[in-house]
């Protein structure tokens, strides 16, 4: 009898956990976005949503929803729209359980743009506009960050400085956080960090890194905190030129076929690509 309910608890237990109310801390809902809603982002939040959401949360206001545990929810019904706009941005920028996170797939303009998508299906919704903090009201009046590889230790060094009296002087105790671009959004390298003093940031970069059809890897950096700097990014395209003579010969259906860029991709009866300067890798024969 003892191993029955043990075994009931083992059921019903992450069930239950699952069903939980998500909480939101009272800072996140209260975010709001640094941009008014308008047709043009109700539209770009529609492409956004059909992409990426529609497969789990259904057309909204139809209420065809997967029937997971906890349900997606419709986006146009209340249970969805009494969230307040910060919340809705949280849950899509960090996800639980069975809701992906899209932080590392979507920037954080997109999710506004979905936001403002899931809005439009609210009559009586009144949007609230955040006040961003403008550059020039901080010490520095423009903000550069510089990439460095140290492909000895797999590191990636981030140098954040601002423009200050006309002299570049170090931004510290600013979160940055790096992506790579791969064939289905940005993948994010390492977690984010804090600069130093200094204004530097170390990250480990995976091994199995891989460049795209043309040798380069692109590696976007930006600043986390846009209510005091508004959106602050740099994409560094790095190019490695080194090509494998090896083929990769791929079981037909294993992977698919590539006419565009595939960072995390595989091509069949077609070389592969490592890089050179900066990245180094071993290449293993996929199977």
């Amino acid at each position: 009898m003892k191993h029955a309910i043990t075994i009931i608890l083992i059921l019903i237990l992450p069930v239950k956990l699952l069903s939980q109310e998500w909480e939101v801390s009272e800072d996140k809902q209260q975010r709001l976005a640094p941009f008014a809603f308008s047709s043009e982002t109700v539209a770009a939040g529609e492409a956004i949503f059909n992409t990426n959401c529609i497969s789990c949360h259904g057309n909204p206001g139809q209420g065809n929803y997967q029937q997971f545990n906890p349900a997606p929810g419709d986006p146009a019904k209340e249970k969805i729209q009494s969230n307040t706009d910060g919340s809705i941005f949280y849950k899509v920028y960090e996800g639980r359980g069975l809701m992906p996170s899209f932080r590392n797939i979507l920037t954080q303009d997109e999710i506004w743009q979905v936001v403002s998508y899931i809005r439009s299906f609210n009559e009586s919704y009144i949007q609230q506009i955040a006040v961003v903090q403008k550059l020039e009201n901080v010490r520095w009046s423009l903000i550069r960050i510089l990439l460095n590889l140290k492909d000895e230790e797999r590191k990636i060094e981030a140098h954040v400085t601002g423009l200050e009296n006309d002299e570049w002087t170090p931004v510290p105790n600013t979160e940055i956080m790096l992506t790579v671009e791969r064939y289905f959004g940005q993948m994010q390298i390492d977690e984010p960090k804090t600069t130093d003093g200094n204004g530097y940031a170390s990250f480990t970069y995976p091994e199995n890194l891989r460049a795209d059809t043309s040798g380069n890897v692109r590696i976007s950096s930006m600043l986390t905190d846009q209510d005091l700097f508004g959106n602050i990014s740099t994409d560094t395209v790095f190019n490695t030129g080194l090509k494998i003579k090896r083929k990769a010969w791929l079981p037909a259906g294993q992977c698919g076929t590539s006419t565009g860029k595939h960072l995390y991709g595989c091509w069949h009866h077609t070389y592969q690509w490592c890089l050179r300067s900066g990245f180094s890798f071993s290449m293993s024969s996929s199977s």
